[in-house]
């Protein structure tokens, strides 16, 4: 596959691709050419990039697409796959970003060759990009650093443009979201399984931080429980069932309108992100409500 021009789309993701990897010294310029607010030293960069990229919000598709939510797994494979079955060696970590930003530009220049490259250009975006960045992106925009926030918001927007260009998304819905299992009951599988059901956002239709946990104990003025994510939703629910799943649903239905904001971007993927958060939504609604009528009232103090 090899390009037979340049193409301002393809150089502007490649350049948010670079953006998307720990900062050195030639990221600066770059960033100021596309007009993003770089922080002041590199030193501050590099804490930003890892607040942002490493410990929040990681740029792995696996992630997000996978039935794990967790990286590798059978969401990679496919995307590895994709690369096979166009002639390609496929990248170590086919899954991130930088890796699947860059994949993308060289097929906007390859699909200049003939419809066997337009097809896969499509593919590519409507299989493996769409499904997962906009609900990404909009965390990003919302919880990272400035810097962080201007680039996330610049790549919705190349994104958007790459979807006009290429005209009528497909109706069916990507494969790898086809396969996401259905959200677990507690009642039947355990609050173990609960709690990996809504850290997966295939699964959930909600991308959870650390951040979010600590906002919700603070909102319910109740400790964090330490941990990872995983010890700290868990240690939420098991300690404030009540309060906590209503926080959690609210969120959740919070989610689902947002995700229908990006439906022109992929009506099918919005919808199962939509959807998904919708069904969360109210899971933990009823639990909250199950769990406040399990507790006893308070007993009625002596005259």
């Amino acid at each position: 596959m090899d390009a037979t021009s340049s193409n301002p789309t393809a150089e502007l993701l490649r350049a948010l691709g670079v953006l998307a990897e720990a900062p050195g010294p030639h990221h600066r310029a770059l960033a100021q050419a596309l007009g993003l607010s770089a922080p002041a030293t590199e030193e501050q960069w590099k804490v930003q990039f890892t607040e942002a990229l490493v410990l929040r919000a990681r740029p792995y598709a696996s992630i997000y697409l996978g039935a794990e939510g967790r990286l590798g797994g059978e969401a990679r494979g496919r995307i590895a796959g994709f690369w096979h079955a166009i002639g390609a060696t496929p990248a170590p970590e086919p899954d991130h970003l930088p890796v699947l930003l860059a994949g993308h530009a060289r097929l906007i220049e390859a699909s200049e060759e003939g419809a066997r490259w337009m097809h896969a250009r499509r593919a590519f975006l409507h299989e493996h990009l769409m499904p997962w960045l906009p609900a990404w992106l909009e965390r990003v925009r919302h919880w990272g650093p400035r810097i962080y926030a201007e680039w996330a918001e610049l790549l919705l927007q190349a994104l958007q443009a790459e979807a006009h260009a290429l005209g009528q998304p497909p109706h069916r819905l990507a494969l790898h979201l086809r396969h996401a299992p259905a959200l677990h009951n507690p009642q039947n599988e355990g609050l173990d399984a609960l709690v990996e059901s809504l850290l997966t956002p295939a699964v959930s239709g909600l991308i959870l931080f650390q951040d979010d946990l600590r906002q919700a104990a603070a909102e319910l003025g109740q400790g964090c429980p330490a941990g990872d994510r995983r010890a700290m939703l868990r240690g939420l629910i098991e300690q404030h069932a009540t309060a906590a799943c209503r926080w959690l649903a609210g969120f959740a239905s919070d989610r689902a309108r947002r995700h229908r904001k990006w439906a022109t971007l992929s009506a099918t993927a919005s919808r199962h992100w939509s959807d998904r958060a919708a069904a969360s939504a109210r899971l933990l609604a009823r639990l909250s409500s199950e769990a406040r009528a399990a507790t006893p009232a308070p007993a009625d103090s002596a005259g």
